[in-house]
């Protein structure tokens, strides 16, 4: 029954939206014959009025429930309950209807209360929850402040001359069997025919060295040779320093492949930078790069970020060389 109550809350009087008398017993004919009538007046397609849909609806629903016994028999309990209180009401003194006209207003005003003070549980709880909202902009604010200061100090800590260093440098390696006590002399002079060194840097605890030469070309010569040289026959050595060759382990400190292809992009890059009307930089081409680079011996945030600086830098070189153009133009 409480839902029932619930329905005609939201509904209505199903006898009123039919049109019949509520105190009076209708039949079964007499409410369809009803709804006919109302269904035909306030049907959409006949009425154009703005509650016409909304009322047809209304008009449907009344049906149904006035048609269903079940929900009829409630329905007169309900009639029934209400037409007793009314009742006692009418039948009430001056006093008695005061006291009940009084609690009946206490019970609306709490009734609103209530209401006002869920709205203003709602506006609070909103309030709160827009709060929250911008603390949690303001920390994703600070979180993406705090990432680009620490990229930004990887770029710069990662700087161009480190990049080009692991791309110039090589990875010697030799046996603890070996009777030559390798040191930087001895690397110097077997390494520096494939050209100028920069820095040799010997591991002892690991019997390794890092030589890193001035120049791709020279680094890449290094490897090359002496990798052959190591799958030789040394058996046929006829001085001290080819039988030295023969006992290093040399390759890239960056794996050949990966180094062979950043190479090449890299240098589509220069050329890019190259064209003072070409601005742009493949973005195809830089994820590419950092995919290389996120194979190798560091980081792949590391070798991201040092791409990223190296681009930063070729931009630079453009913007330059646009602003001498134009203003040798300009002189002109």
């Amino acid at each position: 029954m409480e839902q029932l109550k619930q329905k005609l809350k939201e509904l209505g009087n199903p006898y009123h939206l039919l049109e019949l008398d509520d105190k009076k017993h209708h039949s079964k004919k007499d409410i369809k014959s009803a709804y006919k009538a109302m269904a035909l007046k306030y049907h959409p397609d006949k009425n154009s009025s703005d509650d016409a849909q909304e009322r047809f609806h209304k008009i449907q629903l009344a049906y149904k429930l006035l048609s269903d016994p079940e929900q009829m028999k409630q329905l007169e309990e309900i009639k029934q309950t209400t037409f007793d209180q009314q009742k006692r009401v009418d039948e009430m003194n001056t006093t008695q209807r005061k006291f009940y006209d009084d609690l009946l207003k206490r019970e609306q005003e709490f009734k609103e209360q209530e209401e006002e003070r869920k709205k203003q549980q709602m506006k609070d709880l909103l309030k709160r929850h827009e709060k929250q909202k911008e603390r949690e902009q303001e920390r994703q604010e600070e979180e993406k402040q705090r990432q680009q200061q620490k990229e930004e100090k990887i770029r710069q800590e990662l700087s161009n001359q480190e990049f080009h260093s692991k791309i110039n440098s090589i990875k010697v390696k030799w046996s603890k069997k070996d009777k030559v006590q390798y040191n930087e002399k001895i690397l110097n002079m077997q390494f520096r025919q494939y050209g100028p060194i920069k820095h040799i840097t010997i591991l002892d605890s690991k019997r390794r060295a890092v030589i890193e030469f001035l120049t791709a070309t020279a680094a890449e010569n290094a490897a090359k040779e002496n990798s052959t040289q190591n799958n030789s026959d040394s058996s046929d050595n006829e001085n001290e320093e080819l039988q030295i060759q023969t006992h290093l382990k040399v390759k890239f400190l960056l794996k050949e492949k990966e180094r062979k292809e950043m190479i090449n992009l890299i240098e589509v890059k220069t050329k890019e930078a190259n064209k003072p009307k070409d601005m742009s930089l493949n973005t195809n081409n830089l994820n590419k790069i950092a995919d290389i680079l996120s194979r190798g011996s560091i980081s792949k945030d590391q070798r991201k970020n040092i791409i990223n600086s190296s681009v930063s830098e070729l931009k630079r070189q453009q913007e330059k060389k646009k602003y001498i153009e134009e203003s040798l133009q300009k002189d002109d």
